[in-house]
């Protein structure tokens, strides 16, 4: 059902049933490694090119839940390259159809939120929904070719090569999907791709504002903000708009999946980010720790939509945050 502007709210369960989580070598050595199903031991997993490692990442996600549910039709997703080009090759000659969206890290969250809807409106009894990225691969083709071995600045956050797909359907005892709040794309003159997190902070901030105007809730409403790629940089800049919009927020109650996956010591700089940042996280940890609990939750992925043909010739950075409403009782 339709609340307010942007928003909506669930009257059939939205369970997310099952779950599979992926990672790499980095991320083996990162704060999840017990909450994670499996890992690749390097970047390229057999495969002649990191592109290649991408669609076996996918494919590796998705078939474990597409053996135990073959009838399953629809995977709602999105990857990081051109056309979502490892998702489609993953895919081929499968028996699901994938539906793609173009909202770079914030696909995971558009994903589950459209996977409810199509549940909720009897579209589909049941739906894939998940996101991957991949380090060598995304960091070629938005930054530079780690190869090059370009310096990266403190505020700058490293792709996580790894990510998790769950099912979602209307029966079963996992943590519900109980709304969700579209976002606007938002631009606040941005233009450095070494500091997402001050480009999409915006974003997430205008995401939230929606949701709580449509459901007439606060931040104390929920027991935590979980948001997708922030990174430090990114969370703090949420945090204090929050708090000049006179927001009461506790800062224990944000929860970015970027600066959750690594432990302090490795060099990721400011976090985590990509498409497979925030599914990693809230798929592995995230439901198996925080989910197991009586928990209410916002959980907002966040993304960048630029490209790097786009910043030469309009150098800003337009952001845009999708959010659900995620419990456990």
């Amino acid at each position: 059902m339709r609340v307010g502007q942007v928003s909506y709210q669930f009257h059939t369960p939205i369970i997310i049933n099952e779950y599979h989580t992926i990672a790499g070598p980095l991320e083996k050595n990162g704060a999840l490694t017990a909450y994670i199903d499996t890992f690749i031991d390097d970047l390229y997993d057999g495969e002649k090119t990191y592109e290649n490692c991408y669609k076996k990442l996918i494919c590796d996600g998705i078939s474990p839940l597409l053996k135990k549910h073959p009838d399953v039709q629809l995977l709602f997703t999105g990857d990081l390259l051109n056309q979502s080009t490892p998702t489609h090759l993953a895919l081929t000659n499968r028996a699901l159809t994938p539906i793609t969206f173009d909202h770079a890290c914030a696909n995971f969250g558009l994903s589950l939120l459209y996977g409810a809807l199509s549940i909720e409106s009897q579209q589909q009894a049941a739906v894939f929904a998940g996101t991957m990225s991949h380090f060598a691969a995304v960091e070629k083709q938005f930054r530079f070719p780690n190869e090059y071995g370009q310096q990266k600045p403190p505020s700058s956050q490293t792709t996580v090569t790894g990510g998790g797909f769950c099912l979602l359907s209307s029966n079963g005892t996992g943590p519900h999907i109980t709304g969700g709040t579209l976002g606007a794309v938002i631009d606040e003159g941005f233009s450095d791709p070494y500091n997402m997190g001050e480009a999409m902070a915006p974003a997430c901030f205008h995401t939230l504002l929606a949701h709580f105007k449509d459901f007439n809730t606060t931040p104390k409403d929920y027991d935590y903000i979980i948001t997708g790629d922030l990174g430090s940089v990114g969370q703090n800049i949420l945090y204090d708009l929050l708090r000049e919009e006179n927001y009461r927020v506790n800062r224990n109650q944000l929860i970015d999946a970027g600066c959750e996956i690594y432990n302090k010591n490795q060099p990721i700089f400011s976090g985590g980010s990509g498409a497979g940042c925030l599914s990693l996280f809230l798929l592995s940890k995230g439901l198996k720790v925080y989910f197991k609990k009586p928990t209410r939750a916002l959980v907002v992925a966040t993304g960048a939509l630029h490209s790097p043909l786009s910043l030469l010739q309009t150098p800003h950075i337009p952001t845009i945050a999708h959010l659900i409403v995620l419990e456990s009782k």
